[in-house]
Order: C-alpha cells, then sequence, then structure tokens
C-alpha cells in the first residue's frame, strides 16, 4: 500500500540571470506586426476556378517559435483588383508556454476583374539568431477569375457607325419622244 502524499511548500533561490536586451533595428518592413522568432510559412486558396466577384479562401499558417501574439495574417503582395474581408485565426500550440507553434488565418477575398493568379502572400519577422529582419514570400497560385470585363480589343470607331446611307438609284429620266410630224 502507498501512503498518501502531503503538499508542502518549499522556498527555493537561483542564482540571478543577466538578460541583454537589445531594440529592434530600424526601418522595419511595411507589413512587420511585432512578431520576433523563426518561422515558415505555408498557403494555399480555394477554389481554383471562380468567377469576378465569387469569394476565394486563401489560409496562410506561420509555423516555428516565437512570440505567437504578434503574428499577423499574411497580407498580399499586391492587393490591386482584389476586395479583401478580415482574417480569422486559429493557433495551435506545441508547448507549454505558447512559443512553438503553428497560427493559422483563413482569409476571403475576390477579384475584382479576371485574374491568372493569387499574388504572393508576405509576412514579416525579426529573427533574433540572424539579428533582422526576414520576409517570407509564398509562390503565386494560380487561378482562373473569368467573367469580368475582358481585354479583348475594342471595335473601332469606323467599324462602330452605321453604314452610310446611299439613295435609291435614281432610274434616269425617259428619254424623250421624237415628235412626229404630220
Amino acid at each position: 500500500a502507498f501512503a498518501p502524499s502531503v503538499a508542502k511548500e518549499v522556498n527555493m533561490k537561483s542564482s540571478p540571470a543577466t538578460l541583454e536586451v537589445k531594440p529592434l533595428p530600424p526601418k522595419p518592413p511595411a507589413d512587420f506586426s511585432g512578431a520576433v522568432g523563426n518561422f515558415t510559412l505555408k498557403t494555399e486558396a480555394n477554389p481554383k476556378k471562380a468567377d469576378v466577384g465569387d469569394p476565394i479562401t486563401i489560409n496562410a499558417t506561420p509555423t516555428g517559435r516565437g512570440n505567437f501574439d504578434r503574428v499577423s495574417a499574411p497580407a498580399l503582395e499586391n492587393d490591386n483588383g482584389w476586395h479583401k474581408y478580415p482574417p480569422s485565426d486559429t493557433f495551435k500550440q506545441d508547448d507549454d508556454v505558447g512559443i512553438s507553434g503553428a497560427k493559422s488565418f483563413e482569409t476571403v477575398v475576390s477579384a475584382n476583374e479576371n485574374k491568372k493568379e493569387l499574388p504572393p502572400l508576405v509576412f514579416s519577422y525579426f529573427d533574433p539568431t540572424k539579428e533582422s529582419y526576414v520576409t517570407l514570400k509564398s509562390d503565386p497560385i494560380p487561378l482562373s477569375i473569368t467573367g469580368g470585363n475582358t481585354s479583348s480589343p475594342r471595335p473601332s470607331a469606323s467599324a462602330l457607325a452605321p453604314a452610310p446611307r446611299t439613295p435609291p438609284p435614281v432610274p434616269p429620266p425617259p428619254a424623250p419622244t421624237p415628235a412626229r410630224h404630220r
């Protein structure tokens, strides 16, 4: 048989630790939100075929070690021609303290015009080992967005002008008949 355990408070002392705190370098990338650590980025988008204005869901997941509370959604490198909705996020931690894991962002976008690809997504963070900012960039994702204004050449003004009206042919006047003399 086992004896019951009794909780007991124990005071412990540790040696003081010396920390060196350095400021972040100036001029961070425009999309830097304060994430510090070491990350990788995985992206995907669905559906790959849609009409202009239809929703496309982008899933972007920074994974690694760092301060995930400051990890923000990766942004389109070029958002011209896109309408974006606010992202939602979920965090799956791989440790007890929440500095290792994956933060997944789901962002819905719609194209305002015909598109052949989703531009790269970018995510910037500060890497304390390299002591520099790092910007991760996904590959463009091929898409087929159709149904908007086509870029086919416009007809020329002469092709749009109505055909000139030509008056109906006028029959020649009757030839005078010679007068007969009696």
